[in-house]
């Protein structure tokens, strides 16, 4: 894989709400890259949207690594499925169809939601006695809805665990479908603390260890931080469920998810891939349609197809 040419389209996308407890509301850098290759006509295209909050280092590092030719992980992944781009355009192949893979809903803040909605995620942002009471509130608003509860390690200890678990209601527990990343990563693999929430499912999303995919039911995986050869090939070789989500990104990065989820298909519960609303409306938008709770291209062609809207972005080359 030479890179014979890399060149940069730098994008802000602004949240509606602070997009998860350890963020704000501020505008938020991305970038995506275009790659050309060596032996390949084409170029491929890939989204770099790093989360410094939760551990990837910044944009301006991020550049500086591809640069240099030493990507940090993410980046190496954004030029691998550049490459993979690339190569379906040389191969006059589409990496997407009109396969649905459905989606749940995701809130950063309280807001109405359909009354039939099927799954809606909520980001927690605290579990102390006046905010969770809210929260309970508004889940026994909708009791047709399965709830997914993504606290981002937000619950530091065992005995923190069993205070907030305790004060959850019977109803509630019912109404929730899993419990995404409740403890810090090195407690997501201790069994002990897993226990606390037992009779209810979890999943873990960053930072996965062979022991906390063990412990958990479910894995929330983010395609964009992985080469597609690995993930394709841990994919295949993991035995539980998973959900594929956007990394809350740019709508070229939703279709990348898009496409692991059309690919990997049997191992899959819904996922989380209608995330482009939680910011305010940005010419990208279009490259993205929705069917119901299904997320498709708004327009077909060789790899990631909207090629035609991507070939008008304004791109500097280093």
């Amino acid at each position: 894989m030479e890179i014979t040419q890399l060149e940069f389209h730098h994008y802000v996308l602004t949240p509606k709400s602070a997009p998860n407890r350890l963020s704000t509301p501020a505008p938020r850098l991305g970038c995506l890259l275009r790659v050309h290759f060596k032996g390949l006509k084409a170029p491929g295209h890939a989204d770099l949207f790093p989360w410094p909050e939760l551990g990837d280092e910044p944009l301006s590092l991020q550049i500086e690594a591809l640069k240099e030719g030493t990507p940090c992980s993410l980046g190496a992944a954004s030029l691998a499925w550049a490459h993979y781009e690339a190569q379906s355009v040389e191969q006059n192949k589409s990496l997407l169809s009109d396969k649905a893979y459905p989606s749940h809903i995701t809130l950063t803040e309280l807001v109405d939601i359909p009354a039939d909605a099927p799954l809606v995620k909520i980001k927690i942002s605290s579990v102390e006695a006046e905010a969770w009471v809210a929260i309970e509130q508004f889940i026994q608003r909708y009791p047709k809805t399965k709830f997914r509860l993504d606290f981002n390690g937000l619950i530091q200890s065992t005995s923190h665990a069993r205070v907030f678990w305790e004060k959850v209601s019977p109803t509630t527990k019912k109404q929730i479908d899993f419990l995404e990343d409740p403890y810090t990563p090195e407690l997501m693999g201790d069994e002990d603390a897993m226990e606390v929430f037992e009779g209810t499912k979890t999943a873990i999303d960053r930072m996965p260890t062979a022991q906390s995919l063990a412990l958990a039911n479910y894995w929330i995986v983010k395609p964009v931080y992985f080469t597609p050869e690995y993930l394709f090939s841990e994919v295949d070789q993991f035995f539980g469920k998973i959900a594929i989500t956007s990394n809350m990104d740019h709508p070229l990065g939703q279709l990348i998810a898009l496409h692991a989820a059309q690919k990997i298909a049997k191992h899959l519960i819904p996922g989380g891939l209608l995330t482009h609303d939680l910011y305010l409306d940005h010419d990208a938008k279009k490259m993205l349609q929705t069917q119901g709770v299904n997320l498709l291209p708004s327009s077909q062609g060789t790899g990631w197809g909207c090629r035609e809207y991507l070939a008008t972005l304004a791109w500097s080359a280093l």
